[in-house]
C-alpha cells in the first residue's frame, strides 16, 4: 500500500512510471540491505529510481522524502533547480509548497531565475558577502524586480539602464571594448523602463549592498537625485555627455557627414525603413513641414539646431527603441566617431569599471 501511495505521488509529481517496486540491485562489496532500492517497473524489465536523470531523482528525493510525514514537516532542499528545465523548476516550486502546506516549512536554496521569479511575497532571502556574512529578505523595489528581471538578483554586478536603447548599447560597447560576452562575467543589463524607475532601482540595489552601475539621461528634472546617487559609494553613475539623451548625444557627436547615414539605420522599422518619413520628423521639429534633405535643412537652419532636431526626433518608437536597435546605434557612434571622442571615452571608462569589478577575485555580493 505505501508503494503504491507513492507511485501515485511521484505520477502527480511528474515522474512516469508504471509501477514501483522494492527490488534488490546488485552491486559488489555491499551488504544485502544495502541492496534494497526503489525501482520502476514495467514490462520489459525494471529501472532503479536512483538511475533516472538528476532532474527526475532530484523530483523523486523531495516528494519521497516528504510522502510518509504528517502535521508539520520540515524540508531542507539544496539548489532546487537541480538537472531541471525552467518549467520544471517551477513545478518543483509548486509540489514542495503542496508537501509543505500551511503548516510545514521549507528552505530552499537556488541559482535559477524560474524558482526565485516563483517565490512569493517574504519568501525570497539573500545570503550577503560583506566583511561578515549576513542573510535577510528581498523587499520592496527589489521584490518587484525579482518577478520581472529575477536574474539581476542573481549576477555579480546589475546594470541598470534606462530602456532598451541603453541595454543595446551598453551591450555592444562591452562586447567591443571589453572584448568579451558581458553575461560570462555575471553582467546583467537591466531595462528599467523609464527614468524615474531607473533611479529607483539604483537607490535599492545600493541599499541592499549591491554594487551596481547605471546609465541613464541627463534630463532637466531629478536633477538632485541624479546627483545624490552619483556620490553614492556603491553606484556608479553615467551619462551620455553632448545631449539630454542618448540619441541627443549620438546626434551631436558624430561627423556632420555620417548624419544621413544615422537616418538610414534600420532600428526598429527594419527592412520597412521609409527615410523621408524620418526627415519629415526632423523638419517638424525645426517647425517646418517638409521632407528636406539634411544638407537643405543645414543651410535653412544651421548645424545645430539640425543635430538637435536629429537627436529628439530619433527619440521616437520607430528609430532605436528596442536591445537590437540600441546595439545599431553603439555601433554606429563606435565606427564614425575617434576612439578619443568623449563620448566613447564615457563607454570606455563604464567598460572598463564593469569589466574591473567582475573580474575581481573577492566579489562584494
Amino acid at each position: 500500500k505505501v508503494l503504491e501511495r507513492l507511485a501515485i505521488r511521484l505520477k502527480d509529481a511528474g515522474i512516469d512510471i508504471k509501477e514501483l517496486a522494492l527490488s534488490l540491485i546488485p552491486s559488489g562489496g555491499q551488504s544485502p540491505v544495502q541492496l534494497l532500492a526503489l525501482a520502476a517497473r514495467s514490462g520489459d524489465g525494471q529501472v532503479p529510481l536512483a538511475s533516472f536523470g538528476r532532474g527526475s531523482q532530484q523530483i523523486a528525493m523531495v516528494t519521497l522524502a516528504t510522502a510518509e510525514v504528517h502535521d508539520a514537516p520540515i524540508a531542507v532542499i539544496d539548489e532546487i533547480e537541480s538537472g531541471l528545465e525552467p518549467y520544471r523548476q517551477r513545478a518543483m516550486v509548486a509540489l514542495v509548497r503542496g508537501l509543505v502546506a500551511s503548516d510545514g516549512q521549507a528552505f530552499m536554496t537556488t541559482h535559477s531565475p524560474a524558482v526565485l521569479a516563483r517565490l512569493g511575497k517574504g519568501e525570497a532571502w539573500v545570503l550577503r558577502r560583506h566583511e561578515e556574512h549576513s542573510i535577510g529578505p528581498i523587499r520592496g523595489e527589489l521584490e518587484r524586480l525579482m518577478h520581472l528581471d529575477p536574474e539581476a538578483l542573481l549576477s555579480r554586478l546589475p546594470i541598470v539602464c534606462e530602456g532598451a536603447t541603453e541595454v543595446g548599447l551598453v551591450d555592444f560597447m562591452l562586447e567591443t571594448l571589453g572584448g568579451a560576452d558581458p553575461s560570462a562575467f555575471g553582467i546583467h543589463l537591466i531595462d528599467a523602463g523609464g527614468h524615474d524607475h531607473a533611479l529607483e532601482l539604483l537607490e535599492a540595489l545600493a541599499g541592499d549592498g549591491y554594487h551596481t552601475c547605471g546609465l541613464v539621461d541627463n534630463e532637466r528634472f531629478s536633477s538632485g537625485k541624479r546627483a545624490a546617487l552619483a556620490t553614492a559609494p556603491l553606484i556608479r553613475l553615467y551619462m551620455a555627455p553632448g545631449g539630454r539623451c542618448l540619441e541627443c548625444a549620438v546626434a551631436n557627436a558624430i561627423p556632420l557627414n555620417a548624419m544621413e547615414a544615422l537616418t538610414e539605420l534600420p532600428g526598429t522599422a527594419g527592412p520597412f525603413l521609409k527615410v523621408v518619413d524620418r526627415l519629415q520628423a526632423i523638419s517638424t521639429r525645426l517647425g517646418k513641414q517638409s521632407r528636406a534633405s539634411l544638407p537643405d535643412l543645414v543651410a535653412s537652419f544651421g548645424e545645430g539646431r539640425v543635430r538637435d532636431a536629429v537627436g529628439e526626433a530619433a527619440t521616437t518608437g520607430e528609430w532605436f527603441k528596442s536591445l537590437d536597435a540600441g546595439r545599431q546605434l553603439g555601433e554606429f557612434a563606435h565606427t564614425n566617431l575617434e576612439s578619443n571622442h568623449e563620448f566613447l571615452t564615457t563607454f570606455r571608462d563604464l567598460v572598463t569599471w564593469a569589466m574591473e569589478r567582475v573580474r575581481s577575485a573577492h566579489p562584494e555580493h
